[in-house]
């Protein structure tokens, strides 16, 4: 039987970004175009970003790396070619549509 001690750091882990997305939403409508903002308030949001990139780029490079060995190469290489092109298609209509 496995006696592991359970770990709490998941959810700790989503009740703190619950409230980092809130407190992202709440800056973000807060800030106006055109506004002067303090440097290190532009410095704190620019580590904020880095540091929630490096997570998400680690966790998802771990998800999909157990996706190919769950699904096979031939499955995983479909999955991934029809995400990268989702994303693609993503990014251009945003720009396409931006400001509208």
């Amino acid at each position: 039987m496995d006696f592991k001690k359970h770990d709490h750091e998941a959810s700790m882990a989503k009740a703190e970004l619950a409230q980092i997305a809130k407190n992202a939403m709440a800056v973000y409508r807060m800030i106006k175009e055109g506004d002067n903002l303090d440097g290190w308030i532009s410095s704190y949001i620019s580590v904020a970003n880095d540091h929630l990139n490096s997570v998400h780029e680690k966790m998802d490079y771990e998800s999909q790396a157990q996706g190919a060995v769950d699904q096979g190469p031939r499955e995983f290489e479909e999955t991934v070619q029809y995400e990268i092109k989702s994303n693609l298609c993503e990014q251009w209509l945003a720009k396409k549509y931006q400001g509208r």
